[in-house]
């Protein structure tokens, strides 16, 4: 692939008309596929070449948005693993990972601790 952004406009002069055609034939185009809600903003190409049909921070926007939920809605345990080992064996062997709460930890550190903490317990339930 030939990157014309490196030459200068004497350079681009001394090529030939058949090497600006390869050099135009390899550029980008501008008439490519664009997003959907943001039509002035180019698609984003996954790893095949073919569009996504969404810009940058649209996709960002849905990752954000895919972890929220999973925050909030978070898997259950499977009832085989449920089944595998009394609740309060296996509430024992959950809270012996969980690490232990320090008051001396900034607010934010403590915040997450305890969200964990009840996603922890909606998980044994």
């Amino acid at each position: 692939m030939i990157h014309t952004a490196n030459l200068s406009t004497t350079e681009a002069k001394k090529l030939g008309p058949a090497d600006q055609e390869a050099i135009a034939a390899a550029a980008p185009s501008q008439d490519g596929p664009r997003c959907k809600k943001h039509p002035e903003r180019p698609a984003q190409l996954n790893k095949n070449g073919k569009s996504l049909g969404l810009c940058l921070a649209c996709l960002q926007d849905r990752g954000r948005q895919n972890a929220e939920a999973s925050r909030k809605n978070p898997l259950p345990l499977p009832p085989e693993i449920k089944a595998a080992l009394p609740l309060n064996e296996l509430l024992e062997n959950l809270l012996a990972k969980f690490p232990a709460f320090n008051g001396a930890w900034p607010p934010v550190s403590q915040e997450k601790w305890f969200e964990g903490f009840i996603l922890l317990l909606k998980m044994v339930r």
